[in-house]
């Protein structure tokens, strides 16, 4: 199975700390945040890994070559003039999944989960997509997801105000293969906001028990660093 890391983005509430490095390459615990989720997807045997790049790429390029995280030719950098969008990306790059399920990643997230289980759920249902989600205490900013007895995605609501329940999309997808040629002529390349609500009874969610924050903010990074700090 190949990987997607969604790795463009600003980083605006980062700053001032990605006035000099994009959001990906913020720490925790001394580790950078596109490291762990390198490291997390070569020990569940991910094939080859996309990183999408825009804002201040030449240090994520530089880093990757310096650091020689994988075998060469394993680990591919797209870089993105203009940010194509959470789906956009996706689809651009639909080849790179060699007509085979790949697993699409928010690399802005933190989670101590290894995505083993992740990986193995749902083997005896029927789904089409498959995404990882989380409790959060902050509804209001997630994308927040109903399911049936059989945790199947029934509704899907995109940062409302309004209470729909605290199950949160936790932006990891694993997606199967027939799903590519059904989503390439999408026009909005929000991936949320376009590709969910067409899978909706179709899309099995798997709940995590670990840890899991968005980095969207220098809040959220010191409660990841603090988390990380108090249970290592």
């Amino acid at each position: 199975m190949n990987a997607i890391l969604l790795a463009a983005g600003l980083g605006t509430r980062l700053k001032p700390i990605t006035n000099s490095i994009p959001k990906c390459m913020v720490k925790i615990n001394n580790e950078h945040l596109l490291d762990i989720w390198i490291n997390k997807l070569i020990k569940i045997n991910v094939n080859k890994i996309l990183i999408n790049t825009h804002y201040l790429n030449n240090i994520v390029e530089e880093h990757i070559k310096q650091k020689n995280l994988f075998k060469e030719g394993k680990i591919i950098l797209k870089y993105e003039k203009n940010i194509l969008g959470t789906a956009g990306t996706l689809i651009k790059n639909i080849d790179f999944f060699e007509n085979k399920d790949g697993l699409l990643i928010h690399a802005d997230n933190f989670t101590t989960d290894n995505l083993k289980n992740f990986i193995k759920y749902g083997e005896n249902i029927d789904w089409k997509i498959k995404m990882l989600c989380f409790k959060t205490n902050n509804p209001e900013s997630c994308g927040i997801v109903k399911v049936n007895d059989k945790n199947i995605v029934t509704d899907f609501y995109e940062k409302q105000k309004e209470f729909k329940g605290n199950l949160a999309n936790g932006a990891i997808y694993i997606i199967k293969k027939t799903v590519f040629n059904d989503i390439k002529n999408i026009k909005n390349y929000d991936f949320a906001k376009e590709v969910i609500p067409k899978y909706l009874n179709k899309i099995l969610v798997y709940e995590t028990r670990n840890f899991f924050i968005d980095i969207g903010n220098i809040n959220s990074l010191n409660k990841a660093n603090n988390y990380v700090l108090k249970n290592s």
